[in-house]
């Protein structure tokens, strides 16, 4: 009786298992058509295909011929042909190892979603610890097998070793994967969390972070991350195409490869990496004034700016954290009604005035679903009826930009009341004057939430 398979099924074994079916389905569906055109195929087949049985000496042959097969047609991806390297530079006690690392490091890609993206691991792994500069990904085997790969990774002397890093490597992007995809903060890498609504889907950001030495602990991986996020949020506003820092990155990246201790990270970050967010941090400055909406979309960003603006108010307030879910949930609010009627014709004598005060980031606020339901109506601008009604139920808000825009209704002598004072400015009438005015306001409090941190 054959013995029953009681390995993991892996990704390559779930592959074959799907290809087996599709031929069988194949087969099966000819044969209820037609089985003269069945036994013709089996014919041809019989007749045109020929299988050849190679019987190496020992494995390192076995795999050299594996090696050599694959360069004809369509070869192996630098993944596997990276695999079968290791394998080749291996003793032969070393074998089960790497195999059982190897399938390790490919069940951490299928665990975040990546199986499908080896190559996008493997070249921001080469990127972050061994290559200087960019690598594309068809380039990346060529380059491990040149003497200048060689004599960097070393992977001849000591293949296991070797496979071991990128293990490691793995483990972490699978984790910095995960961090990115969680709706709230998530609780190892929460910067990682806000990078992810400041720039979806980018991965630019792990060339830093894999560069960082294996010794260091997630206090510092969340150090470099917190920065990082930082220098995101400016390359976010001031709409830098990923392919603009990518190579910067990478530049970086071979400084951070030096970097031992706590102490030389924070002067690597205090230097090298304040030197690109400050200047960053000039353009949205001198630019800012001009966004509107539609320069800071998807919406989900805004939402992530405008909470994290009003976290920074919580915490320097001393009021409860509220998660990065609870503003995802909230409505865009347009605090000059974007469906504007009787619109003043001497606040807003052009055609475009008024849509363009509309959506400037200053006229932007979060507002929970009940609340600005109840606003649906409040869209009469001639007199102030309107402002009055709107504020009045800002009041019920837990948004505190929302609750205290025209009024601080804390108390006097608190913390808040102290805060509204000196970073927010409050509003008893609106027009395109008071959202140039906010839009400054909402620039200093961002400016002040993201900024370099050493602690």
């Amino acid at each position: 009786m054959e013995k029953p398979y009681t390995d993991k099924e892996t990704n390559s074994i779930l592959k074959m298992r799907d290809a087996f079916k599709t031929v069988s389905d194949f087969l099966d569906d000819m044969e209820k058509t037609d089985k003269t055109v069945l036994i013709n195929f089996i014919r041809y087949f019989l007749v045109n295909v020929e299988m050849v049985v190679i019987q190496p000496d020992d494995i390192g042959s076995a795999l050299k011929i594996f090696e050599t097969i694959n360069e004809r047609g369509v070869g192996l991806n630098a993944m596997d042909l990276l695999k079968n390297l290791l394998f080749l530079n291996a003793k032969e006690q070393e074998f089960i190892k790497i195999k059982d690392i190897w399938k390790e490091i490919v069940a951490n890609l299928q665990n975040c979603g990546e199986e499908d993206k080896p190559l996008r691991f493997l070249r921001y792994f080469f990127v972050a610890r061994y290559h200087n500069g960019i690598i594309r990904e068809e380039e990346i085997y060529e380059w491990v097998i040149s003497s200048s790969g060689k004599s960097k990774i070393k992977y001849e002397k000591n293949p296991e070793k070797f496979a071991k890093e990128i293990l490691k490597a793995s483990e972490k992007y699978k984790a910095f994967i995960m961090a990115m995809r969680t709706q709230d903060a998530d609780l190892i890498y929460p910067s990682l969390t806000g990078i992810s609504y400041l720039t979806k889907n980018a991965r630019q950001p792990f060339i830093l972070l894999l560069a960082l030495n294996d010794k260091f602990n997630n206090e510092a991986i969340n150090l470099l991350a917190k920065n990082i996020e930082t220098l995101m949020f400016y390359y976010a506003m001031n709409k830098i195409l990923t392919k603009y820092y990518e190579a910067l990155f990478a530049d970086l990246a071979i400084k951070i490869r030096e970097i031992n201790t706590i102490d030389e990270l924070k002067t690597f970050i205090q230097k090298e990496l304040a030197d690109v967010i400050n200047k960053q941090q000039a353009t949205f400055d001198s630019s800012f004034q001009y966004r509107s909406q539609s320069d800071i979309q998807p919406q989900y960003r805004i939402k992530y700016i405008l909470g994290r603006v009003d976290e920074y108010v919580r915490f320097h307030t001393n009021f409860p954290k509220n998660n990065l879910s609870f503003y995802q949930e909230q409505q865009l609010e347009h605090i000059l009604p974007q469906t504007g009627e009787n619109i003043p014709k001497d606040k807003y004598p052009e055609e475009y005035d008024y849509p363009n005060a509309v959506y400037k980031v200053g006229n932007l606020t979060l507002l929970e679903q009940p609340i600005n339901g109840s606003l649906n109506f409040s869209n009469d601008i001639s007199t102030d009826e309107w402002f009055a009604t709107k504020t009045t139920a800002y009041k019920n808000s837990n948004i505190l930009l929302t609750m205290a825009f025209t009024e601080n209704p804390i108390g006097k002598n608190t913390a808040f009341n102290k805060f509204v004072e000196n970073e927010l400015k409050q509003f008893d009438s609106w027009d395109k004057e008071k959202i140039s005015e906010r839009q400054q306001m909402l620039k200093k409090l961002m400016l002040n939430t993201w900024k370099v941190e050493t602690n």
